[in-house]
This record gives C-alpha cells, sequence and structure tokens, in this order.
C-alpha cells in the first residue's frame, strides 16, 4: 500500500474514532493518549478502535535500560522485565501529526517527554476537531464513498474540499492526460473509483450520485485494564 494511500486511511479511522466517541467518554478518551510512559499492549489501541493494521506497525520490541532508572521497564508488581513488546501514545500521536501534515517543530528545543507528547497531542485534537466542526456545521455535506471498499466513508465540508482532497490522493499515481489539478469532481471520481452522496443536514431524503448503503455500527470505547507495564 502506496504511503499516501495508507495515511488517508488512517486519518480516516482516527477522525472516525473521534467523532463517534469524544461526546461519550467525558474526557477519558483525552487520557487514554495522554499516557507518555506506559508501555500499552496493542488491544489497549484496538479497543479504541484503531485499525490491527496501524497498531501492528506501532508495535515496537522495548528494552531496559538499568544504566537509567527512567527507562527501566517494570511490571505491575514491580519486578523489572528485561524487554517487551508493545505500543506507547507518543509512537501513535506522532505519525498521526506527520499524517494531518501537522508542524510539530516547535517541540524540537524543548526537553521532557511529557511536555512534548503534550503538545503534540494538543495539536492533534485542534486540528481533528477543526475536521469534525466544519463537518457538524455545515448546511450540505458531501459524504465520499469508496467503491473498492478500502476507505471508509468520511464527510466533507463541499464538494469543492471533496475535489481537492481527491486530487492530492491521486497526485502521485496520475496516468491521465492534463493536469490533475484542472480534473472536475466527477472526473477524480471516475478516475479512482471513487462515488459521493450529497447530505443535507437534518435531511433523510438525501440526493446519491449513484444508489450506494452503507450501515456502520457505532462502538463506544472503554479503557480497561489490559495488564499494561509502566517504566519506573
Amino acid at each position: 500500500m502506496k504511503y499516501q494511500e495508507k495515511a488517508q486511511k488512517r486519518k480516516d479511522n482516527f477522525i472516525e474514532i473521534y467523532q463517534k466517541n469524544q461526546e461519550d467518554n467525558n474526557g477519558e478518551y483525552f487520557a487514554g493518549l495522554g499516557d507518555y510512559v506506559t508501555i500499552y499492549s496493542p488491544e489497549y489501541f484496538t479497543k479504541m478502535g484503531f485499525s490491527k493494521e496501524f497498531i501492528d506497525d506501532m508495535t515496537e520490541t522495548h528494552y531496559s535500560d538499568n544504566s537509567n532508572p527512567k527507562y527501566t521497564i517494570t511490571g505491575n508488581n514491580g519486578k523489572e522485565i528485561k524487554k517487551l513488546n508493545g505500543v506507547m501514545c507518543p509512537t501513535v500521536v506522532s505519525v498521526l501529526c506527520d499524517y494531518f501534515e501537522i508542524d510539530t517543530t516547535k517541540s524540537l528545543p524543548w526537553y521532557g517527554r511529557g511536555k512534548i507528547h503534550q503538545y503534540k497531542l494538543t495539536e492533534l485534537f485542534k486540528e481533528v476537531e477543526k475536521i469534525v466542526r466544519e463537518n457538524r456545521n455545515s448546511k450540505m455535506k458531501i459524504l465520499r464513498i469508496d467503491l473498492q471498499n478500502v476507505f471508509d466513508d468520511r464527510v466533507f465540508v463541499n464538494k469543492e474540499d471533496l475535489r481537492k482532497q481527491l486530487i492530492n490522493f491521486h497526485s502521485v499515481d496520475w496516468s491521465g492526460e492534463g493536469d490533475i489539478n484542472e480534473l472536475t469532481l466527477e472526473d477524480l471520481c471516475d478516475y479512482g473509483d471513487w462515488d459521493y452522496k450529497e447530505i443535507k443536514k437534518n435531511d433523510d431524503n438525501s440526493r446519491t450520485k449513484k444508489s450506494v448503503s452503507n450501515s456502520k455500527k457505532s462502538t463506544k470505547l472503554t479503557y480497561k485494564d489490559l495488564g499494561t507495564t509502566n517504566f519506573s
């Protein structure tokens, strides 16, 4: 899978997680990604709604470093663990910031893992909240549909917003004639096998370019003890 395709898929996944769960968890979701010292099992993140494919890429083998107590891995019983496979929140947040093209260079000269992580996390949520808010407040929304069933449906503010996203997405694989930036939305949909649905706010009888049915179940985030391991 090409980087841009992978990045867009993971952005869509995170926007969906945020949008579905931000009002149901009373801030607990933010705390779930705010921990910068714990090595979590991959299931901690997949239960949030992250794709297994993404979390598999974020999983690393961590080793204890006895030269510094901060880098000695200990289990819940306080005993040292020589090495452990798991995922840390700073890894997930940093990669998501890259996918959303968030400029985090301000934090480069800073000291302290906690301060840097909280800054990146705050900037990430600002960007995603902006996208969600724009989608929510728009009178007319555009639902992007992938006819190849690779990406989840995603809501855009308007047709031009969707057109620009498809231009950006297909700029790396464009093989047609002419300038891709001059293509209409319909041209881009035909090229990339996309579809879209026009959704009017509070209108269940939305017009569609093609008749497409796509129902999904909502999943509420839960935060249970999954056998996490802490750095001392």
